[in-house]
């Protein structure tokens, strides 16, 4: 590991891990209190069942939120060890992630005043900043340590996906915001021909075919793990809904198929020889 580090620290270095912390500290906070005194008069969950879509999962599929924010403090509280310092890793992700903390909160203010056309335009900002961190960290890409794994690579696997899926979410809320008539329980409400259900399985679709890039060419577990876990909450929601819960059950197995296929692979893939010994 300590080849890994810079041994240049400077104060800068413990104001940014300081500051990695306090954001985290704040953010989950926040999010807490957002809910506990319904901030906009409205908790998250009551936004969501506002907007009916048959894309939006079982309640219970957001509670991979207190997955995210235990691993949002096991990365603040091992970035800040002063034996992290200098980590170039989490030097180059300091930014962008103090980013996503103030987008998380602002966005969640946004969402419960039910602001859905807003929302909209922050969850993007808030996708691309997790994405800027995901790519830095090279997840899937860079031989990391065990610990790093955890604390670094883990986190963002997680957080990012979870994002890819409540952009989906949020971009179906804003469909129905516009267009009441694609929230109502009725499979015949369409929009531009496309009957509702439909909708909800293309973007599962949609959603299987960035889940299944970073599945076989990444082949992060972490990732493709809350993709299965979002599909299979939408089966348990829209029970019922024949076209939906059959394309979340053959997208579930597919993104299960593509990352198996991705790690056979890699494990047959020839490994470059060590170096002779004198």
């Amino acid at each position: 590991m300590t080849s890994n580090l810079s041994t240049k620290a400077s104060s800068t270095d413990t104001i940014r891990q300081v500051a990695v912390l306090a954001a985290t500290i704040a953010t989950v906070a926040y999010n807490g209190y957002s809910q506990v005194a319904k901030v906009g008069g409205n908790t998250s969950a009551d936004i969501s069942n506002k907007y009916f879509t048959y894309f939006t999962p079982a309640n219970y599929a957001f509670s991979i939120w207190g997955i995210i924010y235990t691993l949002m403090f096991a990365f603040a509280i091992y970035q800040v060890l002063p034996s992290q310092r200098t980590n170039p890793n989490t030097r180059k992700v300091a930014v962008p992630y103090m980013i996503t903390c103030v987008l998380n909160c602002v966005w969640i203010t946004v969402f419960q005043f039910d602001q859905i056309a807003i929302s909209m335009g922050l969850i993007v900002l808030f996708l691309a900043a997790l994405v800027v961190i995901y790519v830095r960290l090279g997840i899937g890409f860079t031989a990391v340590s065990a610990v790093e794994r955890l604390t670094l690579h883990l986190p963002f696997s997680v957080y990012t996906a979870w994002l890819c899926v409540a952009t989906i979410a949020n971009a179906s809320a804003l469909g129905v915001s516009l267009n009441p008539g694609l929230g109502a329980i009725n499979n015949s409400a369409s929009f531009l021909g496309i009957a509702s259900p439909t909708w909800a399985a293309i973007m599962l679709v949609v959603a299987t075919l960035v889940g299944a890039i970073i599945a076989f060419t990444r082949r992060d577990i972490g990732f493709v793990a809350v993709f299965v876990w979002a599909f299979t909450a939408i089966i348990s929601k829209q029970a019922g809904v024949t076209v939906v819960t059959t394309t979340a059950g053959i997208t579930s197995a597919v993104l299960v198929i593509v990352l198996a296929a991705g790690l056979v692979i890699k494990m047959r893939r020839p490994q470059p020889l060590a170096p002779a010994r004198a």
